[in-house]
């Protein structure tokens, strides 16, 4: 990656990685958050690891590993971001790179957590999105999914459809929404695309809400009402960011706001309201850590809608 990066041209390197920046944008919006992780022990990982404690995260539970059983030198993982005119192009190196293992799940790492945020990026790792869930459902946490990719979801649909009657809510944005319900029902059409994943997901298990970011159109809210998978649709309308600089990280950062306001005890859809507004506020800045500047709009925006 070092290599093609240098051909390519100027490039600049910031901490990421959807789990962490969700928990990033949440602990500087105010929430309190641990991470359970494992970094290499390299200037990647302390880079990332300083990230994460600048911004008020508990990093008791970041394994650093140096090397794997063979003896192989271990690295922090690291994720090429090419990014032109709001398209971006992600590819992750996972080669040699330092891992959680399953193995290494245990519920005391979760304990007096409301909330469990699971990326389907744990796909990647055999066994570790459905451990993820039952270990956080084990100790009483609400489990909050994120859909992560359209890829994820047309290569890893089985794993994560096996774990929707342990999910409490379900987020994900147009283009994973459409893939879920090209694969589940057939449909097309984006509209009905939206409606049908939702359905799907509620009438599988999903026990609170589905959301579907629509970037700067906003977002869906769809409400559990009653059993099987009837709901209340509510469109929110996107919040101007005012100045646009890059969306990487947009929608971690709606989801760290809306779990910031969950953990507040905000209902859904103020949640929802927040989380719009922590997504405009993640565009104002270079790459996935909103910067001081975007911080302070957030907090003035929340203000208002208080």
């Amino acid at each position: 990656m070092d290599r093609l990066l240098r051909e390519a041209g100027p490039y600049t390197c910031h901490p990421g990685g959807s789990a962490s920046n969700v928990l990033r944008a949440a602990a500087r919006f105010g929430a309190t958050t641990r991470l359970v992780g494992a970094r290499g022990h390299d200037a990647n990982g302390e880079l990332y690891a300083k990230s994460l404690r600048d911004a008020g995260i508990c990093t008791e539970h970041l394994l650093v590993k140096v090397r794997d059983a063979s003896g192989a030198e271990l690295s922090t993982a690291a994720c090429c971001v090419i990014s032109h005119n709001n398209e971006r192009s992600m590819r992750t190196m996972f080669a040699d790179t330092a891992r959680l293992e399953v193995s290494e799940l245990r519920e005391d790492l979760f304990k007096s957590c409301k909330y469990l945020f699971v990326s389907s990026y744990a796909c990647y790792f055999e066994g570790m999105l459905a451990k993820l869930v039952d270990v956080g459902t084990g100790v009483g946490c609400r489990i909050f999914l994120d859909l992560g990719s359209f890829e994820i979801v047309n290569a890893y649909s089985d794993q994560i459809d096996l774990i929707f009657g342990k999910v409490d809510i379900c987020v994900c944005n147009e283009d994973e929404a459409a893939a879920f319900s090209r694969l589940h029902a057939g449909v097309q059409d984006p509209d009905g695309a939206y409606d049908e994943a939702a359905r799907w997901m509620l009438g599988h298990g999903v026990k609170v809400a589905v959301v579907v970011t629509l970037g700067e159109r906003g977002c869906i809210l769809y409400e559990r009402n009653g059993d099987q998978d009837a709901f209340v649709k509510t469109l929110h309308a996107a919040v101007d960011p005012e100045v646009f600089f890059d969306s990487t990280g947009a929608g971690d950062a709606f989801c760290g706001g809306m779990l910031f306001a969950l953990s507040k005890g905000r209902d859904l859809n103020a949640a929802v309201r927040v989380a719009n507004v922590a997504g405009a506020a993640a565009v104002k800045s270079l790459g996935a850590d909103l910067d001081d500047e975007s911080l302070k709009w957030f907090r003035r925006k929340i203000g208002a809608i208080a």
